[in-house]
């Protein structure tokens, strides 16, 4: 009812975050009859969330800098430093995004680095060979991370949807929060909101665990 209320009061995008598979069937049968518009599912039967595609390069760092600490990093300075210089050799390459992200990362550094000074991207370069365990690091972060993720996308995901493409689609977007590892789903969509606070959308909880996130509810109260 709250879905419907505000799908009728306003015109905007409204993103829900459940686990409630008869939430789900619900607002499919809301779209079927032209109540809510156009419905897009992201979920284990439906893996079109482009994790990471159109997210800030510094808040991507700075996701797998939390992620590094909720696994025990002391330090994650190397380990942001690292991914800042692999994003940004990435870009010349392909949209960055988990999917390419992971595939990139398939290369060795020096692979990377020669990519980097191929084109211009010198102090990229220095920052990739002079990381002992930045890059190692990553890596094993990385694949944490598509793990927790595994419901929502697969390793090649190219679809570009995600909370920050679809922000201005005015659609509904019904997002399966089911995950084994709900603390760092919660850490990414706190970042994601973080970056679209200056658009008009409605989200919608209905998972309890992700609330369980002080950051993400902070964010949320801004």
């Amino acid at each position: 009812k709250i879905i419907l209320r505000s799908r009728q009061t306003n015109n905007q995008s409204i993103f829900v975050l459940s686990n409630n598979n008869k939430l789900r069937e619900d607002l499919i049968a809301l779209a079927e009859n032209g109540s809510i518009g156009k419905l897009i599912v992201c979920s284990d039967e439906y893996k079109n969330y482009d994790v990471f595609c159109n997210m800030d390069s510094n808040l991507i760092a700075d996701y797998f800098s939390i992620v590094a600490l909720e696994k025990g990093y002391r330090d994650t300075s190397e380990i942001h430093d690292y991914i800042g210089a692999f994003l940004n050799i990435l870009q010349t390459q392909a949209t960055v995004a988990l999917s390419s992200m992971l595939s990139f990362s398939k290369n060795t550094d020096a692979m990377i680095a020669e990519i980097a000074i191929n084109n211009g991207y010198v102090s990229e370069q220095e920052i990739l060979m002079s990381s002992g365990k930045g890059g190692t690091d990553f890596r094993r972060l990385l694949n944490v991370v598509y793990n927790a993720f595994c419901n929502l996308t697969t390793e090649e995901c190219s679809t570009k949807f995600n909370i920050i493409t679809a922000i201005d689609t005015n659609c509904v977007t019904y997002i399966n929060t089911n995950s084994s590892n709900y603390e760092l789903l919660s850490l990414y969509f706190m970042l994601e909101l973080k970056q679209i606070m200056n658009k008009q959308f409605a989200v919608v909880f209905d998972d309890s665990s992700l609330l369980n996130n002080s950051k993400l509810l902070g964010v949320i109260d801004l």
